[in-house]
This record gives C-alpha cells, sequence and structure tokens, in this order.
C-alpha cells in the first residue's frame, strides 16, 4: 500500500509534464485503438524493466548499509522525513520537473513500425528514472525491506500506481482531465507525505531510545 501510494503521488506529474511529450507518438493521427495499445504497453513495460531493477538496487544498497537494525531506523528514518517534506512541497506549489524525454527528436508517427515504437520503449526508460521524492522514498522503502524478492514487489506496487494515470491515453482522455489528475495527485502526495513523515518520525524515536 506504501509503494502503491507513492506511485499515485508522482504519476500525475510524470504524466502532465512528460505525456503531451510522447502522445503524438502513442496517439498519432490515424492509428488505431489497438496500435495504441501496442504502444502504452511497450511504454509501460519498459518503464516496468526500471523500477524491477531500481528494486534489484535498492535490495543491494540495503544489504550493504541497512544491516543493523539501529543504522536503518536512522539513516531510513531521517530519509523518510526529509523526503515526505520535500514530496509534498513538490506536489503541492507545482514543481515543473525536467522532462528528459524533450531531448527526443521528433519522429513522425506515419514512419514504419520499428523507428515508431522505439519512442515508446525509449521513453518508458527515461520516464522510470525521472528523479522525483515520490521515487526516493519508494527507493528508501524498497532498500529497507530486507529482501530482493520484497524490494523488487515494492517496485511493482509503485509502478502500478503510476500506471492508472497514463492507461487514460489509449482512449485520449489526456488533456482533458487535467485538473482532476492534479487534484488526485496532490491528494495522494498529501497522504503519503504525512504517512511516512509519521513513520519516519517513530523510526528515529526508536533508535534514539534502544
Amino acid at each position: 500500500m506504501e509503494a502503491l501510494l507513492l506511485g499515485l503521488s508522482t504519476g500525475t506529474s510524470c504524466l502532465v509534464f512528460c505525456g503531451p511529450v510522447i502522445l503524438p507518438y502513442l496517439l498519432g493521427e490515424g492509428i488505431s485503438i489497438r496500435r495504441s495499445l501496442v504502444d502504452i504497453s511497450i511504454f509501460l513495460g519498459s518503464r516496468l524493466i526500471i523500477y524491477i531493477l531500481l528494486g534489484l538496487i535498492a535490495a543491494l544498497v540495503g544489504q550493504t548499509f541497512l544491516q543493523t537494525e539501529f543504522f536503518r531506523n536512522i539513516i531510513t528514518g531521517s530519509a523518510y522525513i526529509v523526503l515526505s517534506v520535500a514530496l509534498v512541497i513538490y506536489a503541492f506549489l507545482r514543481i515543473k520537473p525536467l522532462c528528459l524525454l524533450k531531448n527526443i527528436h521528433e519522429i513522425p508517427v506515419n514512419q514504419p513500425d520499428r523507428r515508431t515504437m522505439a519512442v515508446p520503449l525509449i521513453g518508458g526508460l527515461v520516464t522510470g528514472l525521472s528523479l522525483c521524492p515520490a521515487l526516493l522514498l519508494a527507493f528508501t522503502g524498497a532498500a529497507s525491506e530486507g529482501s530482493v524478492l520484497h524490494s523488487i514487489v515494492y517496485f511493482i506496487f509503485f509502478f502500478l500506481g503510476t500506471t492508472v494515470y497514463f492507461l487514460p491515453l489509449i482512449f485520449l482522455g489526456l488533456i482533458h482531465g487535467r485538473n482532476v489528475i492534479h487534484i488526485i495527485g496532490k491528494f495522494a502526495a498529501g497522504i503519503a507525505g504525512i504517512f511516512f513523515f509519521i513513520k519516519g518520525l517513530i523510526m528515529l524515536i526508536n533508535s534514539l531510545s534502544a
């Protein structure tokens, strides 16, 4: 549930700022719903690969630096507090994230399939690596899970949370729902921020009182 909530809190920013950049490739004029579904699947599949790799890296980091409960509580608790505050500021002040997709050169949608499909593939990889407080919180949470499997599952649920915002792209529902997307994202970010701030504070108190 933690990871799912974090995904819901960050998916809105990624969609609003990076979605319009990749939208022409995913839903170009004359492209069918079936083709759009294929492109969205490639886009989301590449994001999932990135998140699984991040889960693996987080597990290795956790096993290397968070072996003892005291240090795990100190490091993870401090990270939770700092990043939860950053998450709320990031969401409510509408800080515009850097969209690396804007560096991708435009490819006309009527080009051969192999060239067109490269864009959602690269787009998914790039957006999956967008550094934001929610992703850093997810990395911290996954690192504290204690095992490779649990860390990867944590990131899979984070992926599922972000995916909710991308599925409407199949039906061209992105632009008209921007206000609703912002509201959902802010609501999720607010809940996640409060939750992780309290969780981090409890971890610090437990470590200092032990």
